[in-house]
């Protein structure tokens, strides 16, 4: 089988647009190739289309690939695994496209052929043939401003010549060739192509690296004379990269510092501008400084730049701009009041825990996969939490966009973020309005009303109980802050105790033999206390508690974070009333009167939207 001079014919007419990207040409071969009376010619040019219709993927050992395995759920669908069937050629197949390269006169095409017989046949010979192939590519689509093609062939090419050895002569003449042209540009490119090329040595192992700290230098002043931000930023950190691989360490603090210095320079730049958009930008170029300033032992600067960016930030936090909903409380206030008014006093209290809803895990995951599918823009992009003061407390990543199940624990961040933002809109409507009631059919509680709800409880220790009833006596009364600096700490007991219960142990053996009590975190992920306790409880405690992507109440109490806003916030109120259900589950007198309350909600009109989860 052989190209015949017709099929050469329209093999130059097709190859000949230069702009086309390679794996689109197979396209116009397969068209050709059902468009042919002869049928050698068919079966060419059929072969020759799908030898270019493979995929190419850089991270790969064998970068082709002819399908992928499609992993599809109600939530997602994402590619799973690329591969190469080792059927989709057949032995004559790879014969043929042997045959061919004497015939063939295009470099793609010769490419293409050349690196899959190299790749999937380990032919020698072919190695080298690509690797020239890629290059005249590359020089055919040479051009500093639209730079991508020519550098996804010497891509390629590199990837060749690193796998015949770095003592081969192909892997020298490359490296040289490269060279030359990194030389030949003498950062005067407009955008990528120099950096690119010098990282592309870099990553090939390539050793004569001293001259490139020059060429960064000039790639810098020519960016930072065209205000170009991403490649001023992209030249420092590859200045930096080479410094490190020589092994200069002083000249490599000295370009942090440089770096740093720009990137302060940006920020005083945008706060100037005195918007809010820019305000955000000048808080993000100073938290950069910081990094980079550490990175470059400047602990004066360090102190510097923080004692500018605090004040910028907590302006910030007061500037932003709130999103205001008006809700109808009444038909639900008036519902609640007729369920509850004749009420004695703990069917009051019992009636608010059943409001207050404990989401499952599985229900809180299909939240935050649903927002993902259905809001794809914002599923982009993470989120910071901010504190008061505008502080950045935890930046939480997107979700991948093909597979947001594949990282755990970065879900569980979102989890707990809507688990928050939930929490806070039912205490402003179901649990405040009980509250309301409650305060305004009730007065003033004392703390022998409770005795109820603690005193006949087998799950609050004894020693503990007066504080719990004095803790759910000031929230009941309205006074939340002085209830979550009561209650925090000792629900954070009340686990310690639960998980020694379940066989678990809540200290720590040190090497001088003393013994620590074990973060919180780790007593929430404790095996024993898993295996004993109610997953979807502890997630919803260890939220509330402890995590920075949920309310992290417990943290923020302990360190004297909290002030009073935050702590007569809907999250306080509702933390209150999460730890009035659960002491409700293990109150004998709760426990009598919760099976006929759930009843009558799940009777009434409204409670089936209203009733526990």
């Amino acid at each position: 089988m052989k190209i015949t001079p017709e099929v050469d014919k329209h093999l130059q007419s097709i190859l000949s647009d230069e702009s086309k990207y390679e794996s689109l040409y197979w396209l116009d071969l397969m068209r050709l190739a059902e468009s042919l009376q002869t049928t050698e010619d068919k079966v060419v040019l059929t072969l020759l289309g799908k030898a270019m219709k493979l995929g190419y993927d850089d991270s790969a050992d064998n970068p082709f690939f002819s399908d992928s395995d499609i992993h599809s759920d109600e939530n997602s669908s994402y590619v799973k695994r690329r591969h190469f069937d080792d059927a989709y050629f057949s032995d004559s197949d790879y014969e043929n496209l042997e045959d061919f390269l004497p015939n063939i006169k295009h470099p793609v095409l010769t490419a293409r052929i050349c690196d899959l017989l190299w790749t999937l046949k380990g032919n020698h010979s072919c190695a080298a043939k690509a690797i020239d192939a890629y290059k005249e590519c590359s020089e055919a689509t040479f051009d500093v401003d639209n730079w991508t093609t020519c550098f996804g062939h010497l891509k390629k090419s590199a990837r060749i010549a690193r796998s015949l050895g770095k003592n081969t002569q192909q892997y020298k003449d490359f490296c040289a060739y490269i060279d030359s042209i990194i030389r030949r540009i003498d950062g005067t490119d407009p955008l990528f192509l120099s950096i690119s090329l010098i990282e592309l040595l870099l990553d090939s192992g390539y050793r004569e690296l001293a001259d490139y700290v020059t060429i960064a230098d000039k790639i810098i002043v020519n960016a930072c004379g065209k205000s170009s931000l991403r490649r001023t930023e992209t030249a420092f950190e590859l200045k930096i990269k080479l410094l490190h691989k020589l092994g200069n360490n002083e000249a490599k603090l000295v370009a942090r510092t440089d770096y740093a210095q720009h990137i302060e320079s940006l920020a005083k730049e945008h706060h100037a501008r005195n918007t809010l958009t820019d305000t955000q930008h000048a808080i993000h170029y100073y938290e950069k400084a910081v990094l980079l300033y550490r990175e470059a032992m400047k602990p004066n600067n360090v102190q510097r730049v923080r004692l500018i960016l605090e004040p910028i930030k907590r302006t910030y936090a007061e500037s932003m701009p709130y999103v205001s909903q008006t809700i109808d409380r009444k038909p639900t206030y008036d519902w609640l009041h007729g369920l509850m008014a004749h009420r004695s006093f703990a069917e009051k209290i019992v009636i608010m825990s059943l409001l207050t809803r404990f989401r499952s895990k599985q229900k809180l995951e299909e939240s935050v996969l649903t927002k993902h599918r259905e809001f794809v823009f914002s599923s982009m992009f993470g989120s910071v939490v901010l504190d008061n003061d505008g502080k950045s407390i935890i930046n939480i990543p997107p979700l991948d966009m093909h597979a947001p199940k594949a990282d755990i624990p970065l879900l569980e961040m979102h989890m707990h973020r809507e688990a928050t933002t939930l929490q806070s809109y039912e205490a402003m409507i179901d649990i405040d309005m009980a509250l309301q009631i409650i305060q305004e059919t009730h007065g003033t509680v004392r703390l022998e009303d409770f005795v109820f709800l603690i005193d006949d409880n087998f799950l609050v220790p004894e020693d503990r109980k007066h504080i719990f009833k004095l803790g759910i006596m000031h929230g009941i009364n309205g006074d939340y802050y002085a209830a979550l600096h009561l209650l925090a700490p000792q629900v954070e007991n009340l686990f310690r105790e639960i998980t020694t219960l379940c066989g678990g142990l809540v200290t720590t053996f040190e090497d001088d033999a003393t013994e620590q009590l074990k973060a919180l975190s780790k007593v929430f992920d404790s095996p024993e206390l898993k295996d004993c306790y109610d997953e979807n409880v502890l997630f919803i405690f260890k939220g509330l508690l402890n995590e920075k992507s949920g309310a992290n109440l417990r943290n923020r109490v302990a360190h004297g974070i909290t002030g009073s806003v935050e702590g007569n916030s809907p999250l306080a109120m509702y933390f209150l009333a999460a730890v009035i259900k659960l002491c409700s589950w293990y109150s004998r007198v709760c426990l009598k009167i919760i099976p006929t309350l759930i009843r009558e909600l799940e009777e009434s009109q409204l409670a089936t939207s209203q009733a526990n989860e």
